[in-house]
């Protein structure tokens, strides 16, 4: 027997197609095709990283104290806040779709990047009016550097994030997919050691930041991303037992439309109430 929601949209797919009237213009097969929920699932993942990326790199300039431990304070740029959570996606990513759909998504994040870094640098060279809150001065002051940002995290992430995503299907690989807590901690663990310190080094080297500060920022931004990363955990976890249940949910629901399009096609003659006794 189907579940009364199917039973409902079922009911609710047939009299607005017509199913009846013209069999062959409105079937439900038609609709099925339309649909992928993994398409929808990846696009959003992808969405949510680029503009992780994109927005790190313009708010960075400014660093702020972060009390969150008794024992100790972090130092880091706002970009660090939330960039561990990149890492999180890339591993979602590679988990349900693959090393090609991960690599891609990566590839896309710094497309974009390198977009909004040139729409930057013209905006920059425009001269601002009389009357503009924000003139020249400021608007170079905040997004003038962005173009170092930019080059340091273009070479920063897609190194880090690769040797996120291979560390990360190697485990899974060696493990035959047991421990996924493993494999998302101890990837992103070293992937991004790898990026806070190349990007930190590189805007250190080109007068971005302040050298001295160079292996302060290194630790201070590492820790505070390690730890992130470590909390995220449970958050990964359900993530992971969310999409599995909608891709669940969406085969079973579109798996019964099928067997309900085969069912009428045999047996047109028959009612609904015929079909829901045989399934």
């Amino acid at each position: 027997m189907l579940p009364n929601i199917i039973k409902i949209e079922i009911l609710t797919y047939i009299k607005k197609s017509h199913y009846y009237a013209c069999p062959k213009k409105h079937t439900i097969s038609k609709r099925i095709k339309n649909l992928n929920m993994d398409d929808k699932i990846y696009t959003t993942i992808c969405v949510l990283f680029a503009v992780l990326i994109v927005m790190g790199n313009m708010i960075y300039q400014k660093f702020v104290v972060l009390p969150i431990l008794p024992f100790h304070t972090f130092e880091l740029s706002l970009g660090a806040i939330t960039y561990p959570l990149s890492f999180l996606l890339a591993d979602l990513i590679a988990e349900f779709y693959g090393k090609n759909k991960a690599n891609f998504c990566v590839k896309l994040a710094l497309t974009m990047n390198i977009m909004v870094a040139i729409l930057i640098a013209i905006m920059d060279s425009l001269t601002a009016t009389e009357w503009s809150k924000i003139d020249d001065i400021i608007f170079h002051k905040v997004f003038g550097l962005y173009s170092i940002a930019f080059v340091g995290s273009i070479i920063a992430c897609y190194t880090a994030q690769l040797i996120d995503i291979n560390i990360y299907l190697w485990i899974r690989k060696i493990t035959k997919g047991k421990y996924l807590w493993l494999r998302n901690n101890s990837s992103t663990a070293i992937s991004l050691l790898v990026d806070t310190t190349i990007v930190i080094s590189f805007m250190s080297l080109f007068g971005a930041l302040p050298i001295d500060k160079m292996s302060t920022l290194i630790i201070n931004s590492y820790l505070y991303k390690l730890f992130f990363a470590i909390c995220s955990t449970p958050l990964f976890y359900a993530i992971v037992s969310l999409i599995k249940h909608i891709k669940k949910y969406h085969n079973y629901y579109f798996n019964n439309y099928d067997k309900l399009y085969i069912y009428l096609s045999i047996n047109p003659t028959r009612s609904l109430l015929q079909y829901y006794k045989v399934y």
